[in-house]
Order: C-alpha cells, then sequence, then structure tokens
C-alpha cells in the first residue's frame, strides 16, 4: 500500500472530486504543503461524511504515515470505501493491496475485479494489468472478506510527532486514449544516478511499483525518453521500484516540467528532493 507512497505527491486539486467545498479544498491544500496533522484532522470529518476524495487521501495518509501512524488496515478500509463510489484511483489501489495483502489476506479474484472495474473507467495503471491479472496467483484467494468487514469504522488514531513527504493524490481527470504499441523502448538509468546528484535538487517521481517492469512498460506506453532512471528503494521491509524523471534545482522548475507531461502521466507525478531519496543498495550499507 506504498504504492501511493510512493506514487506520492503533490496534491493537485480536482474539482470532479472536491466539487466546492472550500473547507474540505483547505485540508487537501494543507496535505499538499505537507501540514499533515492540521490536514487530517479537516479531511478525517469529510471522510466520515461519505466524499470520496477524502476517503481517498485519508487512506494514503494512512498507507504512508503522513501525520499519523502507519495503518495499512485503516488504509485498505477507506480505499475500499471510496472505490466502491467510483473513485478510480482508489479503485486501483484497492486492487495492489488485494494483490499484494497489504493489511489483508491476498485475494487474486478481488484484486482482479477491481483491475477490471477501474480499467473500464479508463484507468492506464489497470487496463495495463487486467488483460494480464488472470496470473495474479501468487497466494490463494481469501473468503472473499470485504475491507469494510475486517475494520471497525471508528478510527481513534492520533497524529504522530513526525511528519513524512506527501503522497500523491491522483485525480480522476480525462479519458485516457490508448498510445501506439509501436513506440520505441527508452533507456533507464540506475540508483548511482541518484548519488551523482546534488541533494538540494528535484526530481519528478512518475510511477513507482513493487515489479520493475511495471516501471519499463509504462514508460513505453507513453513514450517517456530524457533523463529517465529507475531506483529501488526499501520501504517498509519491501523493495519498491521508482521512476524518476529529469533534475531540477529548485522544485518550482521540477513542477514546471511536471506541467508539460501528458495529462495521463503528469497527474500521478510528485516532486521528490534527491536528499530525501535513499536507493535500495544505500539503505542495506
Amino acid at each position: 500500500m506504498q504504492y501511493l507512497i510512493y506514487f506520492i505527491v503533490n496534491l493537485w486539486v480536482s474539482t470532479a472530486w472536491c466539487g466546492d467545498f472550500s473547507p474540505l479544498k483547505d485540508g487537501l491544500d494543507a496535505y499538499h504543503l505537507g501540514q499533515f496533522r492540521r490536514a487530517y484532522a479537516i479531511i478525517k470529518p469529510w471522510a466520515e461524511k461519505g466524499e470520496p476524495q477524502a476517503q481517498f487521501t485519508l487512506a494514503l495518509m494512512y498507507s504512508a504515515g503522513q501525520g499519523i501512524e502507519i495503518d495499512e488496515q485503516r488504509a485498505a478500509y477507506w480505499f475500499e470505501l471510496a472505490a466502491n463510489q467510483g473513485h478510480r484511483d482508489a479503485q486501483f489501489f484497492l486492487a495492489q493491496t488485494y494483490e499484494y495483502g497489504w493489511g489483508i489476506n491476498p485475494s487474486p479474484n478481488q484484486a482482479q475485479e477491481w483491475y477490471q472495474r477501474c480499467a473500464q473507467q479508463g484507468e492506464p495503471r489497470c487496463q495495463a494489468r487486467f488483460p494480464q491479472n488472470n496470473s495474479i496467483t501468487q497466494s490463494p484467494p481469501s473468503e472473499n472478506q470485504s475491507v469494510t468487514e475486517m475494520v471497525k469504522a471508528t478510527d481513534n488514531s492520533q497524529p504522530s510527532s513526525e511528519l513524512s513527504q506527501a503522497a500523491p493524490v491522483v485525480i480522476n481527470e480525462s479519458p485516457v486514449s490508448p498510445p501506439s504499441p509501436d513506440l520505441p523502448s527508452p533507456k533507464f538509468q540506475g540508483e548511482d544516478w541518484v548519488q551523482m546528484q546534488k541533494p538540494t535538487h528535484y526530481t519528478l517521481q512518475i510511477f513507482t511499483s513493487p515489479a520493475e517492469q511495471d516501471l519499463r512498460d509504462y514508460a513505453k506506453k507513453f513514450d517517456l525518453h530524457g533523463d529517465l532512471a529507475i531506483v529501488p528503494e526499501m520501504r517498509q521491509g519491501r523493495i519498491w521500484y521508482n521512476l524518476l524523471y529529469g533534475t531540477y534545482p529548485t522544485a518550482n522548475a521540477a513542477n514546471k516540467s511536471r506541467a508539460t507531461l501528458p495529462v495521463e502521466v503528469k497527474r500521478d507525478v510528485w516532486v521528490r528532493r534527491f536528499g530525501k531519496i535513499t536507493p535500495a543498495k544505500e539503505a542495506q550499507r
């Protein structure tokens, strides 16, 4: 579930999910600014009222430990509530949750169902996975108990004293048009590339997955080229692969570059400082 973590971003608010709810927008803006305890205090009541973007953001905070303790079960619970309301990014994360067993028993059947549902909404990450998801068999199916049956609706978690970097809230934007399948394969640099960068400079994290091939497929699908790197990081005892793009002297410069990316890509992107990235090889020293 650290996908989001890792999918983790600047929060670009969508009126498609937020409507004109100014207090909620204040909470999402606080999240964007890294003010996670304030964001939690504002967003959680909206999530409890059933607002899907609030539910999705709260799930990301539980998954990443942003202003609160990491709780993968509660993250799964809030992902499912948002997913059941049609929030396609929550559907993607919920599919990941069932596939990899983050806080719940793995269930290939549930993963397949949620990949299919978000693929039908035009989500490229799910469209890439759904044709292959019959191969999701790394563990036996659960008894198909839903997350909401596993986790109590009451949440008494307290904000933590330590804040971490922002996780991405991915916005449901325009329908996705499939790119040409005949695009040339992009070239990638490795984790040594990160070590060569100034720790005060920034990069764009475009995509994250526990499967390195997902990143290669994603970059090819959207015809990404240039300063691309695949960098593994160890998070919560798991290896995650990050697709990084470019080097920028300031966060503002990185955000300007983000704005030039395709719509289907830039909604998933978040800005990271090189000094905050710890490649797996370095972490194991």
